[in-house]
């Protein structure tokens, strides 16, 4: 039975890549994120996904000034949630960190959709990957060049990404910068190696 199934998964792959490679199309490189898709039961996004809590006073930590967490649209399609009405500038983000040898070109695309109950409240992603060397040395932020703002709708962000040459760790970071009550959803969260 072993050798069977081994023997059907064996067709199946040799299948696939003669599918492509007769087709002219080429494997998608793997996603390197973790729980990208937000499966059930990943509620609260503790892992692999980490929503920073590092620029929070204690006070915003236990208030109800942020929300966080999974949400599901009506497509139901599942996104990363951040709801704030706290009433000055800061920002907020979700990450995830990963392992990386240096010098890796990275494609890192999210969509996202941001809104604000007011006209006066400014806000905008920013999104991107920072690097971290031997220790957790910090190396360096790389945002993406483009946001989405407040009126956007759902805009899809994307670029590639160069990593130093002695990068340990990337850290994928879903942020969003505010000046007052907002909301920022990110979905469909892809990162991958490329040439």
């Amino acid at each position: 039975m072993i050798m069977k199934t081994t023997r059907l998964l064996s067709l199946a792959a040799l299948g696939l890549s003669l599918f492509f490679a007769a087709t002219g199309q080429a494997a998608q490189p793997a996603n390197l994120l973790k729980h990208a898709d937000l499966p059930a039961g990943v509620e609260t996004a503790k892992d692999p996904w980490q929503f920073s809590l590092w620029l929070l006073t204690d006070e915003q930590k236990s208030g109800d000034q942020i929300q966080w967490g999974v949400v599901t649209q009506d497509d139901a399609s599942r996104a990363l949630q951040i709801r704030t009405n706290v009433p000055f500038k800061s920002q907020l983000w979700w990450q995830q960190r990963l392992p990386v040898s240096g010098s890796g070109h990275y494609h890192f695309s999210v969509k996202a959709k941001v809104t604000t109950q007011s006209s006066a409240t400014r806000a905008q992603t920013n999104v991107g990957l920072y690097f971290l060397g031997e220790g957790n040395r910090w190396l360096t932020f790389v945002p993406l060049k483009s946001t989405a703002k407040p009126g956007d709708g759902w805009v899809e962000l994307s670029g590639k990404i160069v990593a130093p040459e002695e990068a340990t760790v990337v850290t994928a970071r879903l942020g969003v910068e505010f000046t007052g009550e907002t909301e920022v959803l990110f979905k469909d969260p892809v990162l991958t190696l490329v040439p």
